[in-house]
């Protein structure tokens, strides 16, 4: 690991777009493998870079703490997939109309 992190800094929506920092992740879908929510992430939020992204390492993260919905103790399980891209990719480009 060299230090350096692919981030999402923003969300685009037909309302417009508004800033979100954060690490590109999703939720997995009820009995969805761990694989198999990797594979939807990468064919869709990180479409651009499916072909040159390579998983080097994985971890899983456990937590607990009071639930935002329900106010009970809850465990929560995290997969973190650590990766590297293997080659070069076609980036698109964008020009922002509004500051956010």
């Amino acid at each position: 690991e060299d230090g350096r992190y692919l981030v999402q800094v923003g969300k685009h929506e037909a309302k417009g777009s508004t800033p979100a920092c954060e690490l590109p992740g999703l939720k997995r879908e009820s009995s969805e493998l761990v694989g198999d929510a990797w594979c939807r992430l990468r064919t869709t939020k990180l479409g651009p870079l499916a072909e040159v992204i390579q998983v080097q390492r994985s971890e899983r993260l456990t937590s607990k703490k009071s639930s935002k919905q329900h106010g009970v103790q809850s465990k929560y399980l995290r997969h973190v997939l650590y990766c590297s891209l293997t080659g070069g990719f076609d980036a698109p480009s964008c020009t922002a109309l509004t500051p956010f």
